[in-house]
């Protein structure tokens, strides 16, 4: 069933609970004021009546002897006076419950079909003590009662046609409510339709900012990122074709030729066949750990190491070549009160080492001679920060955001031997994010590029805390 029907049915059903509870509430309050109504005049009536006997009681010596002649002639006249009329039913019982005086016929009015249906209980009170009871039932509450049962006909009429009008008018109104709450859900059922025929670039017209206008701009977010990561995943299968085409173009070549006896089989012909394959391995190497770390399932053998060591031993490595082509290596460290300074982390080595021979490879291979690199080591509050700076060309802000991104090259049209097979700088961030780290990137064109590594002060396990 449609939403849409599923909510016009709970409306119709919820409409006509609320119809109805509204309908017997009314009835029931009705009553229950008619019936107060009733028996406060009547209350009022019975405590004159008391009243005027408890007068006569007094003043006949607190006695009940000789009073039933005086209260028989009020009875009687009752109807004459402007203050008082005579009631249907009267009884009168002593304080022992004996009954004293009875008036009036005992039965109900036959018209109203009602028994005993106002009749009052007062008590007869004189100087403080009660000296007797007072059972009475008024004659002009019956045509009340008639009043009553007419006027609750007419208001139930009245209210049924009422809520029925209102239940109408609230469905009308549901019906149009259930249009206006569906339709955000189908032109979204429409463009996950789109999405799932393939057009990821579908998006949603946002027309409010409640929660239908949330969901359409969480829904354009995803549908972007879909649309990026189809687009990064088409790159991606077309980067790997173009890694493995140049090798395996190379190493067919070769083999045709040996084949064709072009070429003899000697150790000069196969070492072009041999560094393709090398360059093969590596690029299965390097995409196996590069998945390996975005899963969270890479292998870290972590140690206490003195990163200034480690960094100090990668610099040197590249000392030779930089001095080759006139490039200043410097490296700092701060602060630098020991001698010589020292900053230990518990990381692993040589995941670490491969982080910074990229950082510092890339940062050699786009400086120009007599450039510089300046690595600074600085301990702060998120845990030590090395960062890796050149004056090199810089990179164009509009890749700085994919420069982290596989096989992504800032110069489309380098090769793989001047730019690499783009994986370096993917690999470098996920093994610092394995750490708990970061690896971020700054650049200005013509100023140089600045990479940031930051690892975190990883607490020393007991069984290492015991080498120390």
């Amino acid at each position: 069933m449609r939403l849409r029907n599923k909510l016009f049915i709970w409306m119709v059903v919820l409409v006509s609970f609320l119809a109805g509870v509204f309908f017997v509430i009314s009835q029931w309050y009705s009553r229950t004021q008619f019936k107060r109504y009733t028996e406060l005049a009547q209350q009022e009536d019975a405590s004159q009546w008391a009243t005027l006997i408890s007068y006569f009681y007094q003043s006949n010596g607190e006695s009940w002897k000789n009073i039933r002649g005086e209260i028989v002639g009020i009875f009687l006249h009752a109807d004459s006076t402007v203050t008082r009329n005579r009631p249907q039913y009267l009884e009168l019982l002593n304080d022992k419950g004996k009954r004293i005086l009875v008036l009036g016929d005992p039965q109900s009015d036959s018209a109203n079909g009602e028994v005993n249906r106002f009749l009052v209980s007062t008590p007869v009170i004189a100087n403080g003590r009660t000296v007797g009871t007072l059972l009475i039932r008024d004659r002009g509450l019956v045509g009340l009662f008639r009043l009553e049962q007419q006027f609750l006909h007419s208001m139930a009429v009245s209210l049924f046609w009422g809520t029925a009008i209102a239940v109408a008018v609230a469905l009308i109104l549901g019906t149009w409510l259930a249009r206006y709450i569906t339709s955000p859900l189908q032109r979204m059922t429409s463009a996950i339709s789109r999405i799932i025929q393939g057009d990821l670039n579908s998006q949603l017209t946002v027309e409010s900012s409640d929660e239908f206008g949330q969901v359409a701009m969480a829904f354009n977010e995803m549908s972007a990122r879909l649309a990026k990561t189809e687009q990064a995943r088409q790159r991606l299968v077309a980067d790997v074709a173009h890694e493995l085409r140049t090798p395996l173009t190379i190493i067919s070549g070769q083999l045709e030729l040996i084949q064709q006896g072009v070429r003899e089989v000697t150790p000069e012909t196969l070492l072009p066949i041999q560094d393709e394959i090398l360059r093969l391995s590596r690029l299965v190497q390097d995409l196996h750990q590069l998945s390996q770390a975005e899963v969270g399932k890479l292998q870290l053998e972590r140690q206490d190491t003195d990163i200034v060591e480690l960094v100090e031993k990668i610099v040197a490595a590249f000392e030779i070549e930089a001095d080759e082509r006139g490039i200043h290596m410097m490296t700092t460290v701060s602060p630098a009160e020991a001698k010589p300074p020292s900053i230990r982390l518990y990381i692993d080595p040589h995941r670490i080492t491969q982080v910074l021979v990229n950082l510092l490879g890339n940062a050699l291979r786009y400086t120009p001679p007599g450039g510089s690199i300046f690595l600074d080591i600085k301990k702060n509050l998120q845990g030590v920060r090395i960062a890796v700076a050149d004056t090199g060309p810089g990179i164009p802000e509009e890749d700085l955001p994919y420069v982290f991104n596989r096989f992504y090259r800032a110069e489309q049209g380098r090769s793989r031997d001047t730019g690499g097979m783009g994986l370096g700088l993917a690999i470098a961030r996920e093994f610092v994010a394995a750490h708990g780290g970061s690896l971020e990137v700054t650049s200005e064109v013509g100023k140089g590029a600045t990479f940031e590594v930051v690892l975190p002060e990883s607490q020393l396990p007991e069984s290492e805390l015991k080498k120390l």
